[in-house]
């Protein structure tokens, strides 16, 4: 064993002390200290709790793989739970809506004045003129024309048509049109307006 003298306080300290026993200062290698190597079972001791941290690691990355998976495969499973669910209530509510002429008149309404309005415009003679507001529907009232076949007439007067003389004369109209098939059935106009 050499000794070597402390910088800080000149006492003697082994050159393997990692401080002075005297002044606790820090001791690096001295001149003429050979320097500290590691011995053979040091550095076998190193490397087993590299191999040994490396290994646990790799445990723990598999064991949340599988955990995810798992919960991805709950998730599928739920979500398959779900949209079965959600299409079974939906099924349920679309037949409620259906025998409700009140739900399914609302709901059909906007599809049911585009494809009508244009059948409308067809029946005028001469010129017509839509005298609805651009926030007022075409068609205000609706009923049933055949329930059991899902077919509604929808009755509106914002319409005016322009007879043989060039007058024009306001109208009311009415289309049937049909739920299932999304067509229009018939349309008919008649002079006057809705009580």
């Amino acid at each position: 064993m050499a000794l070597i003298c402390c910088e800080e306080c000149q006492q003697t300290v082994s050159h393997k002390a990692a401080s002075c026993p005297h002044c606790g200062a820090p001791q690096g290698i001295q001149r003429g200290a050979a320097p500290a190597t590691p011995s053979r079972n040091q550095t076998q001791t190193g490397l087993g709790r590299k191999f040994l941290g490396f290994g646990l690691l790799t445990i723990l990355v598999i064991m949340f793989l599988n955990s995810f998976n798992k919960d991805s495969t709950k998730q599928q499973a739920v979500s398959e739970e779900d949209r079965i669910a959600t299409a079974k209530k939906e099924a349920e509510e679309e037949a409620r809506c259906n025998s409700d002429l009140k739900c399914l008149g609302n709901k059909k309404s906007i599809e049911a004045s585009f494809k009508c309005a244009p059948n409308v415009e067809k029946l005028a003679k001469n010129n017509f003129e839509w005298i609805d507001k651009w926030y007022e529907s075409k068609f205000s009232r609706f009923g049933w024309k055949d329930k059991n076949n899902l077919v509604i007439t929808y009755v509106g007067d914002k319409i005016k048509f322009q007879n043989g003389f060039g007058a024009w004369v306001l109208s009311r109209y009415e289309c049937d049109y049909s739920i299932p098939t999304s067509t229009v059935m018939d349309v008919r106009a008649s002079a006057g307006r809705l009580d």
